[in-house]
Formats: C-alpha cells, structure tokens, sequence
C-alpha cells in the first residue's frame, strides 16, 4: 500500500480516474556493501565523464600549440609555454583520473556490510485510465525502511509500454 500511495502522490492529477494495478513485486534487503556499490558504480560513471572531458582539453591544447607554431618572437614564445604548461597540467589530471580506483574504499564496517539497512522491491505495475480506457505499464525500484512502512526513496523509473 505504501508504492500505490507514493505513485498516487507522485503522479498527482494524472491519477484522478485512474486505477494502479500491481502486476509483480520483487523484494530484496539493502546492505551496506549493496550501497557502496552503487557508489563505486556511480563513482566509475563520473570518473570517465571527467576523463572524456580532460581528452578534449588535451586536443584543445595539442591544437593550440600547432596553431602557435608560426608565432614568432616572445609573443610566439609566451604563448608556446602557456600552451606547453596548459598541455602538461590537462595530462597531468588526466594519469591522476586513470590511476583513481573507487573500489579501494576503506572501511571498518566488517560484517555489519552484510546487515540489511533498507529493502528494494522492483514494482511492476500498470496505471489504467478508467475515463479514457488507456492504460500504461511501469516498472520502479522503490526502497523502503526495513518494516516496509515509510517509503526512504526510489531509482530511476522505465517505462514499459
């Protein structure tokens, strides 16, 4: 009752005449190790975003210093060591992102890794327009407290059909 609630509150007005119909639940407990997990996931996701984008700093610059090449005299030589000092910095954090690991995370929470913190139920469900005779099929993953009575959150939703 607490996801048809949450859908209802969710979707507001979109819900008026309308029926939620739950077509299958999948249950499974949230741990600790369970989150440092979708941390580290979310973590590689970031770290390659941040090297995609220092790869297109580093062209910018290798550009850069082709580009400056026929500059003559010092402005062509402040401008080569600006663009040699930019070059050298863009590859810099690039080894730094490389050699970054997120699964070395300490921790000294032992078997309390193991200890379920939360539930995830993947809800797959429809919402049938009554008024219209249209309906649309979901599927989320809510998690909820351990005694499945308050609603902690939710993951990205999919919709189905």
């Amino acid at each position: 009752q607490v996801i048809i609630d949450y859908i209802k509150a969710e979707k507001q007005g979109e819900c008026v005449n309308s029926e939620i119909t739950i077509l299958s639940l999948s249950i499974k407990p949230q741990t600790l190790d369970d989150c440092f997990q979708f941390l580290v996931e979310d973590a590689k996701k970031e770290m390659t975003k941040a090297i995609e984008y220092e790869t297109k700093r580093l062209e910018y610059w290798l550009s850069e210093v082709e580009r400056c090449k026929s500059f003559k005299g010092i402005a062509g030589k402040l401008l080569d060591d600006l663009n040699q000092k930019e070059l050298s910095a863009t590859h810099q954090r690039i080894e730094f992102l490389k050699k970054l690991d997120p699964t070395e995370v300490e921790n000294d929470f032992g078997d309390e890794l193991n200890q379920p913190l939360a539930i995830s139920v993947t809800c797959k469900y429809t919402i049938s327009n009554l008024e219209y005779n249209a309906s649309q099929e979901w599927m989320e993953t809510f998690i909820l407290s351990l005694d499945e009575g308050k609603m902690i959150g939710k993951l990205p939703l999919q919709v189905l059909h």
